[in-house]
């Protein structure tokens, strides 16, 4: 297996780079294309060798990484990426529903010798949880952290592995 690009190349399709994404594969060049793909993720990158930067392809998020020749430098976006109304978005998504539980359980409260007084405050506990979970998801899924590819290629990995013992 070939070593990544020695420190102080400047980038070209027949070198090898550690991918910016997932920090575990290698950058490779496509045949025929002025992209790479990685041997990890498998995500695809365009080169633009001019300027010696790669664009994520295969996400609706517009990362950029420059080449220093010695590493990847993202290029960072001239707004932010979160804006406000993605938060307040998420706020909603996980608090209304928990507060539509946890006032059903305050307007409606269990009897004191019922024999689970207790499943209502964990229904709201358990909303509460799921959807913050559901939403941490969406996010990861969208915005790829490289720690969250990572583990979603290795899970993919390992149940492959799997279903050949079936």
């Amino acid at each position: 297996m070939e070593s990544p690009r020695p420190a102080g190349k400047p980038l070209d399709l027949e070198g090898v780079y550690l991918c910016p994404v997932c920090h575990h594969g290698h950058l490779r060049g496509l045949a025929l294309m002025d992209a790479f793909g990685c041997s990890f993720c498998r995500h695809i990158f365009a080169a633009d060798l001019a300027q010696g930067t790669v664009r994520l392809e295969d996400s609706p998020q517009r990362l950029v990484w420059r080449w220093q020749g010695q590493g990847w430098q993202l290029v960072r976006p001239a707004r932010p990426a979160l804006g406000m109304e993605v938060w307040v978005l998420a706020g909603a998504l996980i608090l209304v529903p928990t507060l539509m539980v946890g006032v059903a359980y305050w307007l409606f409260p269990p009897l004191p010798d019922a024999p689970l007084v207790w499943f209502p405050l964990f229904w709201t506990g358990l909303t509460l949880v799921s959807h913050a979970l559901w939403v941490g998801w969406l996010m990861a899924e969208y915005y790829q952290p490289p720690v969250y590819t990572t583990w979603r290629m290795r899970l993919a990995r390992w149940l492959n592995r799997l279903s050949w013992l079936e």
